[in-house]
This record gives structure tokens, sequence and C-alpha cells, in this order.
């Protein structure tokens, strides 16, 4: 991939340009823009496998923001890498440098978003319920291994045409400390996250949370899937911030929005409003206990799946990013100093 090639890779949705080749793959179209870079179609060349592969933002060459984004990048390659495999998690197959710029290629999940789910009118709540309980056995899942997602919501959940769901997006998630599996204090900067589903104590900027903080955002996603909404309809202002850590949350069976998928279940109620309890210690204190509930009301039994231990050869090649994360952080520190 030439300099040219990178100036160029946002105009990849032409049909009649010419494939931009990175790494071992093609690029096909722009699918997305994110935090630390942009995600495409693309197609290894030698094993005709579609993938989706995650770039860092080309327009962030030569830009000090570039550190910044460079250490993020790496961090969730480094990330990815550390969570043994699960079929609700969109696994990280290969990650590299294609001239300077890193690259992640996940798995390519054929199906759409839990947000366009969420939008559909008449919804089967059972349904979508079904769908938060095994999302949460996969959080649960990288939980277990040490790693909060830290933005959950709904366009963070591809759900496949078999209506299973995978989380995906990275890009914001934190290693935590193996004994009180709370976040570590290294950071880059600036809030991460989505502010309708943050937690009130990432939104009051606390640095040290634990996984009840997505377990709320998961109370979030199920809000919504009862209501049409999520529980605060907010931007991100600071305004909006001081209602997330302050403001009550009504039952989802007393909001009636128009499209809203039919409420007015008090066991269902309860569960989210536990979810969803402003002081952690009023939580589900894991998602595994989130998802029992969610079973217990569907009347099912939520079913841990098998997980394999990634390869120690892919392990390798995230070492290198690893240690480009490490230089990049000093240098924004530098830069910032």
């Amino acid at each position: 991939m030439t300099t040219s090639d990178v100036q160029e890779l946002g105009h990849t949705t032409d049909a009649a340009a010419p494939a931009v080749k990175v790494g071992s793959y093609l690029l096909g179209r722009e699918i997305g823009r994110g935090a630390t870079g942009v995600l495409y179609q693309a197609r290894h060349v030698n094993q005709d496998r579609g993938v989706i592969l995650k770039l860092l933002d080309p327009t962030l060459v030569g830009v000090k923001k570039a550190s910044r984004q460079d250490a993020l990048f790496a961090r969730e390659a480094m990330t990815l890498a550390e969570i043994p495999r699960h079929p609700g998690i969109v696994g990280i197959l290969d990650a590299g440098l294609a001239d300077g710029l890193p690259f992640i290629v996940t798995e390519q999940v054929e199906g759409q978003p839990l947000a366009q789910s969420l939008k559909v009118r008449n919804q089967d709540l059972k349904a979508l319920v079904r769908i938060l309980r095994d999302t949460a056995l996969a959080v649960h899942h990288s939980h277990e291994h040490k790693v909060l997602h830290r933005n959950l919501k709904p366009s963070n959940v591809i759900v496949d045409l078999s209506g299973h769901p995978h989380v995906t997006d990275f890009g914001s998630a934190k290693r935590v400390d193996p004994g009180k599996h709370q976040s570590t204090t290294f950071t880059l900067g600036g809030s991460v996250g989505t502010p309708a589903y943050m937690s009130p104590e990432r939104a009051s900027g606390l640095s040290s949370v634990d996984r009840r903080t997505d377990v709320y955002s998961l109370g979030a996603m199920l809000y919504e899937a009862i209501t049409g909404r999520p529980p605060f309809l907010v931007s991100g202002t600071i305004a909006d911030l001081v209602t997330l850590v302050r403001g009550d949350i009504e039952l989802p069976s007393r909001v009636r929005p128009v499209g809203g998928a039919p409420g007015g279940d008090p066991a269902l109620d309860a569960i989210c409003m536990k979810a969803l309890a402003k002081q952690p210690d009023g939580r589900y204190s894991t998602a595994k206990e989130f998802a029992d509930a969610l079973s217990g009301w569907l009347g099912e039994s939520g079913e841990k799946k098998e997980a394999s231990i990634p390869s120690r050869a892919f392990i390798g090649v995230v070492c290198l990013l690893i240690g480009l994360a490490a230089a990049a952080a000093l240098a924004y520190v530098g830069l910032c100093g």
C-alpha cells in the first residue's frame, strides 16, 4: 500500500476504483468509523474469505492526535487477543502494519446491528430479551478474562441471520486488575462510551470502575428493548452527564413511545431497574447474574458456551502491536507535556 493509496482510502466506495491492498487483504467499501479507525469490508487474497478490516484513520497521518490513536488502536488488538474465542464475541483473526498504519482483522458476521431490530415496531419482546441474555453471557466471558467493554450499546451488538448476538468494537475496552476486577489506572485521557448507555459512575468521571459498569449498559439496552428508547435521551453535554448521575429513571412499563415493544411486566421491570441502579452495589454483581435473571423470566436456562484459547502465533503478532502502543503512548505524553 502506497502513501497515495492511504490518502485515497476514504474513497474505496467507488466500484470502478482500483482495489486497495492492505497486507494480505483487498479493501471493499467503507462501512463505518469509530474512535480509533475506519472499518472496511475486505477479503483475504489467498483464502478468499470475507472479513472486516479496521485501519487507523489515514486522515490522522502526520497529525499529533495520531500518536494517541496509535496507542488506542494497538491496545484494542491486544485486548481482543487476550480474550479466548467465544461464539458471542466477534473474534480477531489478524493484526499488523501496512505502510506504517496498523490494522486489525476480525470475523465478518452476516446480520445487522441490534440497533436496527430495536427500531422495528411490534418486535417480539421475548426474542429481544433472549438476544440480550446471550449478549450478557458473552460480556461475562470477557469479564472473566479481565476485560471491560465500556461501550456496550445496540449498534455494537451484531445479530446474525440465526438470531444470535455477537459483541463487537472493543476500541474502548480496558483490562482490569485480576484481584479487584477494577479498571487499571492507565488512561490516555477523556471519557469513552456512548452517553445514553453510560453508567452513572462513568458519567461522573470515576477512573476506577468494575464489571458492573457494563451491567448498567446491558440494563439500558433492556430498557430500550421494552420501551423503544434508552433510559435517558442524552448527547453528552455537561447537563446530560449530570442527568445520568442524578436523574430518576421511569419504570419501563410506564413508558409508552410510538413503536415501543409491549411491556407492562412487573418482573421484567424489576430485572431492568436492578441492572440500572444508580449505585453499583445495587446492581447485579456480574453480567452472568443479569443473564440468569433474564433466563428465569424467559423460562429457559442460560447455557454457557465453550471457548478456545487463542494461538501462540497470533499472540506473538499482537506483542508487536503492544510495543507500538507503548511507544505511541510515550510519544503522546511527550506531545501533551
